[in-house]
């Protein structure tokens, strides 16, 4: 009789209540995000003299994945704009009039990161792996938008697929922009390195 018992539990399909695995994962999905490049990015800010200046066309706050590294970077973009130095106290201090300090964690976390120690030689590659996250995740944000109104029975489909294609020029012209950015610090190096030169030979 028990093995009865048994062999009938057995048959049973998947024990009610219980969430098939792939659904939990697919539930738990993230946004395309490097947080541990975008931490590596900002201990190369803290640390060495001038890396903002070749990150700051390129890299805007709302580039990076977390709130806390949007409001650090947020400070050190105010900073390089008054021309002030730029290290975890000077930061600390921009976030306290920023009203941001303990937000990101205080002096405890600024100085975890001005302790990572990156290698400065990495900062545009760092750059570009943030940036490209934050395209991937705009275009998440535009193909949700334009699903949800598709799926509305009183949308305008003239209308949203010109509000898609608007959209979609303004994501590649964000991306061009990044490319043309690179493009002319690459030429602005050149024309330093010949006047030197030339500079050099007059000499």
């Amino acid at each position: 009789m028990a093995n009865e018992n048994n062999n009938t539990r057995s048959k049973k399909g998947p024990e009610l209540g219980k969430v098939p695995e792939k659904l939990i994962k697919e539930q738990l999905k993230l946004p395309p995000q490097a947080v541990e490049t975008e931490r590596g990015l900002l201990n190369v800010l803290l640390t060495h003299e001038h890396a903002f200046d070749e990150v700051c066309q390129q890299l805007m706050p709302e580039v990076f994945y977390l709130k806390i590294h949007q409001y650090i970077y947020e400070a050190i973009s105010e900073l390089a704009l008054a021309q002030k130095s730029i290290d975890s106290i000077t930061v600390a201090e921009q976030l306290k009039k920023n009203g941001k300090f303990d937000e990101v964690g205080g002096y405890e976390y600024l100085a975890e990161l001005a302790d990572i120690g990156t290698s400065a030689v990495s900062l545009e590659q760092y750059a570009d792996i943030i940036y490209d996250k934050f395209l991937a995740r705009d275009l998440i944000r535009i193909a949700s938008s334009v699903e949800n109104q598709a799926f509305n029975d009183g949308t305008d489909i003239k209308n949203l697929m010109e509000y898609a294609e608007g959209q979609m020029f303004e994501l590649n012209q964000r991306r061009v922009k990044k490319e043309v950015t690179k493009v002319k610090d690459v030429l602005t190096d050149e024309l330093r390195h010949l006047m030197d030169e030339r500079v050099g030979i007059l000499a």
